[in-house]
């Protein structure tokens, strides 16, 4: 990736059926807006690669910087931690996570 070129956000948008969980059924596509606009504000190229599945359902919605942090959990309030991490990552200070771990909040 060149400074040019915006850095791509992994976004699930799975919809599932009522009750079953899932990143769609918990309105990731509202987190993306979000996300988007926070982006936009801060002059942070980024781009969203909506996909159907990360894996993470019953945590989601689930967003990952790709080649890097995994995000479970996601609202609208809290785009701004994928902001910070976008702008690390672009620094060349974000290494990639574990896309395994899960924050102890999130956990069920």
């Amino acid at each position: 990736m060149t400074k040019a070129e915006p850095t791509t956000v992994i976004a699930c948008v799975k919809d599932r059926p009522p009750g079953s969980p899932s990143c769609g059924g918990r309105d990731s596509r509202a987190v993306i807006a979000a996300l988007e606009a926070e982006a936009a504000r801060r002059g942070l190229p980024l781009r969203v690669q909506e996909i159907r599945c990360l894996g993470r359902c019953t945590l989601g919605p689930n967003l990952r910087i790709k080649a890097g942090a995994f995000f479970v959990g996601m609202t609208a309030a809290r785009v701004a931690e994928v902001c910070d991490a976008v702008a690390a990552h672009r620094a060349g200070a974000g290494a990639p996570a574990d896309p395994a771990a899960v924050p102890p909040a999130a956990r069920g």
